[in-house]
This record gives structure tokens, C-alpha cells and sequence, in this order.
């Protein structure tokens, strides 16, 4: 069986946090040694916003778009993690395999196991999966249950976070598609199901934690002029018919049998 490839998104500068994150790769594989013969990981150099990488991508060279839909600019540092993803999407195109995506402060929880091994072993596999997200949620639609209690969920509302998700080819292409220009913060993006109708499957309980790290790749705080605040503000109302348009016309998907 060939073995499913985690790209681990992580500066080449941040020495010691590649480090940190190769100690809890080995922790893992100590624990769990079976997991070895079906997953590897492999540190993928992050686009530097300090050192400009992301000025090579035609699709961060334009402000406009983004003051007019969410209020500002992305900042370089957001402009760098999209391009970083972005990357990575391609590549998985290129690739024509399935792969994990995760950044370098992430920790493993129980049942990350669990989850690498049915998909890699079972015939359904979800188009594009989320192993966490920074919220919980209370609503959402179970598609497959298993055995042991674990569950995969459909959701339709905002999950935030990009610290780490399960990309097919044919999510990756759609993710692309609408990434003409970046706009948006690369996992409010992700989470705009109705927009590049790539649908969110959530894995729970979450098998993934987040250390809480500050991110080195950017920061999201910045000033917003009040014309900008009054069309980002008309635009959410757009977005949200939009959302309710596309809800009604592609019902939830039946549940996994």
C-alpha cells in the first residue's frame, strides 16, 4: 500500500519549531509503530512574508478586491499562509494523490491513528476532511459513525483554523479555481463551502490539537476606514443569500452506509 504523505507547513527559518514538531512526528510513530507502513511526513518550506516570497504570486498583488469585500487588506503574512496552502494544492494536483496538510504547531491526539488508517483502508473517503477545527460544534450532519463512537460530520458554518485537514486532487482543483485573486484569510476561504463547493467533513472527536503557538507567518490586526467597514458590512448580507441560495438548491448529502 502506498503510504499517505502529511506535508507539515512550517518556516525553513524556524529552526526549533521544526525541531519541536519532528520530536512529536517520532513521539507518534513510537507510540503508534503500525502507522508508519501507511502515513509519512515531510516539512514543507512555508512562503516568507518577512523575506517577500509571497510578491511571486500574481494572485497578492491586488488590494482592491479585498478593502471592498472584508473591509482591508490581507496582510503580507496572510497573503503568505494562502500562498502556502495554495502551493501545496497545486501540488497535490500535480502529485494526483491524496494528502494531509498540517502546520508545525499541531499536536496529536488519540484516534489521529484511527483516522489515517480508514482513510487509507475504506472505499469512501471524503473529498476533503477537517482532523480539528478552533470551534465545536452542536449542529452538524453525521455521515459515517463508527464502531468506537468516532463520526464523520458534514458542516455548514464557519470552522476557522487550517491547522489541519485531509486534500483529495478534486478538492484541490476547486480550492484553485476560485483563488484567482486572494481575498479572504486562506480558512475563511476554505470555509466558503457555497463558493468553491468543496464541502466540509469534520472528523470527532478531533484527533489534532492546537499549541496554541503565535503564528510566525503574519498577523491579522489592521485599521479599517469606515467606507470599507459599510461595503464589507453589504457584502456579509450578499455572502449569507448566497450561502442560503446554495443550501436550498444542494441538499446535505445522505449519510455513509
Amino acid at each position: 500500500m502506498e503510504k499517505l504523505t502529511a506535508y507539515v507547513i512550517s518556516l525553513k527559518r524556524s529552526v526549533d519549531r521544526r525541531a519541536e514538531m519532528q520530536q512529536r512526528i517520532d513521539c507518534l510513530f513510537k507510540n503508534k509503530p503500525k502507522l508508519s507502513s501507511i502515513l509519512e511526513f515531510c516539512f514543507f518550506d512555508a512562503v516568507d512574508a518577512k523575506s517577500l516570497e509571497h510578491l511571486n504570486f500574481k494572485q497578492t498583488r491586488s488590494n482592491f478586491l479585498s478593502k471592498i469585500f472584508r473591509g482591508k487588506r490581507l496582510s503580507d503574512g496572510e497573503k503568505a499562509c494562502y500562498a502556502s496552502h495554495f502551493t501545496l494544492w497545486k501540488h497535490c494536483i500535480k502529485t494526483n494523490k491524496p494528502c494531509l496538510i498540517l502546520e508545525d504547531d499541531v499536536g496529536f491526539l488519540d484516534g489521529f491513528d484511527r483516522v489515517i488508517e480508514r482513510l487509507c483502508a475504506l472505499d469512501y473517503k471524503p473529498e476533503y476532511m477537517r482532523l480539528m477545527a478552533l470551534r465545536k460544534f452542536k449542529i452538524y450532519s453525521e455521515l459515517k459513525k463508527f464502531e468506537d463512537g468516532d463520526k464523520w460530520v458534514l458542516i455548514r458554518e464557519k470552522a476557522s483554523g487550517t491547522q489541519g485537514y485531509y486534500l483529495t486532487p478534486k478538492s484541490a482543483e476547486k480550492f484553485i479555481l476560485h483563488s484567482r485573486v486572494f481575498i479572504f484569510p486562506v480558512d475563511d476561504y476554505m470555509d466558503m463551502f457555497f463558493v468553491h463547493r468543496v464541502e466540509s467533513v469534520l472528523s470527532l472527536p478531533y484527533v489534532l490539537e492546537d499549541l496554541g503557538w503565535v503564528s510566525e507567518i503574519g498577523e491579522r490586526k489592521m485599521k479599517l476606514s469606515l467606507a470599507y467597514k459599510l461595503s464589507r458590512e453589504i457584502f456579509k448580507i450578499l455572502l449569507n443569500i448566497y450561502r442560503a441560495i446554495y443550501i436550498l438548491v444542494f441538499p446535505k448529502p445522505d449519510r455513509i452506509k
